[in-house]
């Protein structure tokens, strides 16, 4: 027996996660059942060129791929640089345009889990309807503020419909692995908050490539409705290019079109 380890804890989970059995996940990752089984148990370890196999057979973001590596006794094997550092320039630069252009139209660049990076003028001028504009500057996360502030949920004519699918978004990002996590502990609290529970079943989740959300306020006497898409850098080799998130809002009818257009009017200085 090998000393204890969380590695075959953590594969047999995320295995499991994505609905594929022991002998399927062994043909495509090509291996033997046996081993796949053996490294679940924790009868065998596996070497690192192993564990990247896994993890490339699994389809695992660079983030989890280095979760995976460290529970399994090995250093990560892809860096993460915060937004803020030089190299990453013409990133933060991209993003900005891309904001920018997005007016009169929110848009927002967010983490997996919904941790606010960058809003755009649209995004500020919309949620100060409906919050306080020093407030805005305190949002830490957008999933959280729109599910656990009482006015954003009074606002949001299809809250209810859009809760579950906000926590399935995170569930995505949970590694049973790792409880200290912060996308496992956001879960705790918006399932505990909202009394909700997040979707487990992986048929039940929502794909990052096709419009997402549905978001519909309700504004004295009149709605405004949105739909969204997610944007991601290609095929980046920096955790956190790969982290970042794109969210762009669209008017899905004349009103909210109108709404939008004037509200910029109304913000432009003279």
């Amino acid at each position: 027996m090998h000393p204890k380890s969380d590695f075959g804890t953590h594969f047999r989970q995320l295995r499991k996660d994505q609905g594929i059995s022991q002998q399927k996940f062994a043909e495509r990752a090509q291996m033997s059942y046996r081993h796949v089984n053996f490294l679940e148990n924790n009868r065998s370890m596996p070497s690192r060129e192993m564990v990247l196999r896994i993890a490339r057979t699994l389809e695992l973001s660079l983030k989890h791929a280095n979760l995976l590596l460290r529970s399994a006794g090995f250093t990560p094997s892809y860096k993460a640089t915060p937004l803020d550092d030089d190299t990453m320039a013409f990133a933060k630069s991209a993003l900005l345009r891309i904001l920018d252009h997005q007016n009169p139209y929110p848009g927002i660049v967010m983490t997996p889990i919904g941790g606010l990076l960058m809003a755009n003028d649209a995004t500020l001028a919309i949620l100060s309807q409906f919050v306080p504009a020093d407030e805005l500057q305190g949002i830490n996360n957008i999933y959280e503020f729109i599910l656990t502030d009482k006015r954003m949920k009074q606002s949001i004519v299809n809250w209810d419909q859009l809760a579950p699918k906000i926590l399935a978004f995170v569930r995505q990002e949970v590694l049973e692995i790792d409880p200290n996590s912060e996308s496992f502990q956001l879960l705790h609290r918006l399932e505990s908050q909202t009394e909700l529970q997040s979707q487990r079943d992986p048929n039940e989740m929502y794909s990052l490539d096709s419009p997402i959300f549905n978001l519909r306020f309700k504004l004295e006497d009149i709605e405004i409705n949105f739909f969204s898409t997610y944007t991601t850098f290609g095929t980046p080799h920096d955790v956190a290019l790969q982290e970042l998130r794109i969210e762009c809002f669209f008017p899905a009818d004349d009103v909210t079109k109108k709404f939008c257009n004037d509200l910029q009017t109304s913000s432009t200085p003279k």
